[in-house]
Parts: structure tokens; C-alpha cells; sequence
């Protein structure tokens, strides 16, 4: 006797409203597909053969994963995944580049990446959340031979006087006193003072 075996079906629910993470993507979808001229037309890129621009392509496989489509209409892949619904989302008409993105996926158009890319005409880039390593920087500074520099004024001169007969005979004795003169008047005056003294007076 033969039997008759049923698979459960996702059951229908209706339809809701985009959620934030499927109206991101559908809006770089549309920013995309209204500058790209490659992308433009998803249904017309099936019927021809032909294939959306790298760039186009990665927007549309962000689309793939949170919407699919059954008869031509978008539904969202994570009602479906988990909760087992079959949910409509309502394509806002400022979405219309999403829901012909949507017809060509009904269709059979391919995500597969091809070996000879397609230039696009959109000059925005693509975004990829990266995980970035920190940056390591190291600083080595100069020798300290190369930063400084010695100067030694206290370093013994020196000094040669001419002859006496030349110059006179008190020429010697009043150049030492103009020297002793000079290191008298460069040196610091030092005033010593007592500290006040306070009175402290009992109240």
C-alpha cells in the first residue's frame, strides 16, 4: 500500500516592513545600480547573458543574503531560516532597482564571479568590514654623541705678554690686575640674610 508522505511547508504570515540591515542593503543596491550602467538593468544582464560588474556583484550577494525570491517577489531569508515563515517584505518604491535585482534572481541570474572582470562605472567603492592588526611604530632616538655638544669655558688658557721693554715696566703687573678685575666683577653677589623672627603672642 502505497503512502503518501507531506513535507512541512513555511508557513505564510504576510507581509512586513524592511528591517534596518535589509534596507542598508537594499539602498547600496540602488545608489549602485542608478550610476552603473552595467547594473542597471539585472534582468536585461540575464537575458543577455551577460554579468553585473565586480562591484555590483558583491552589493547584490549582500542583498541575496537577507532577501530571495519566489515568483519573482522578495522575501526575507532570516524569517525563513528562523522562524520557518514565508514573509513578504514590502519594497519601499524608492527600492525599484531592488525588486528588478529580485526578477533576475527568480530568473537564474548567477553571483559566480568570472575571470575577466567588468569595469564599473560607479565611483564609490565597495566597503568590507576588515579586522585591522595594531601598528607598531618603533622610535629609536639620535646618539647621544650626536645631541650634544661640550663646551668647556673653564679650560686652562694660556696667556703669552710681550716683552716688558715694549710695553713698559708696570704692563705685566696691570694686566693681571684688569684679569683679577674681570673674574671679581662676573662672579655672583651672594647676600646672606637672617631669617624673621616672629612673635607669637598668647590670646
Amino acid at each position: 500500500m502505497a503512502r503518501t508522505v507531506t513535507f512541512e511547508q513555511p508557513q505564510a504570515r504576510g507581509s512586513r516592513r524592511l528591517r534596518e540591515d535589509e534596507r542598508a542593503v537594499c539602498n547600496s543596491w540602488s545608489k549602485h545600480a542608478a550610476k552603473c550602467s552595467h547594473c542597471r538593468y539585472p534582468v536585461d544582464v540575464w537575458r543577455k547573458g551577460g554579468k553585473l560588474c565586480d562591484r555590483g556583484r558583491m552589493y547584490a550577494i549582500d542583498v541575496a543574503q537577507y532577501i530571495y525570491s519566489k515568483g519573482g517577489r522578495p522575501y526575507s531569508v532570516i524569517d525563513k531560516a528562523a522562524y520557518g515563515q514565508r514573509n513578504e517584505i514590502e519594497m519601499p518604491t524608492e527600492y525599484a532597482a531592488v525588486r528588478e535585482l529580485v526578477r533576475a534572481f527568480d530568473k537564474g541570474l548567477t553571483l559566480a564571479s568570472k575571470s575577466k572582470p567588468v569595469i564599473s562605472q560607479d565611483r564609490d567603492y565597495y566597503v568590507q568590514s576588515r579586522d585591522y592588526a595594531p601598528l607598531e611604530i618603533e622610535i629609536t632616538p639620535y646618539s647621544r654623541r650626536e645631541r650634544e655638544r661640550y663646551h668647556d669655558d673653564n679650560r686652562r688658557k694660556t696667556v703669552h705678554f710681550s716683552d716688558n721693554s715694549y710695553h713698559g715696566s708696570h704692563y705685566h703687573a696691570d694686566e693681571l690686575a684688569r684679569r683679577e678685575r674681570r673674574r671679581y666683577e662676573a662672579e655672583p653677589i651672594i647676600i646672606l640674610a637672617e631669617p624673621r623672627r616672629t612673635s607669637r603672642y598668647n590670646r
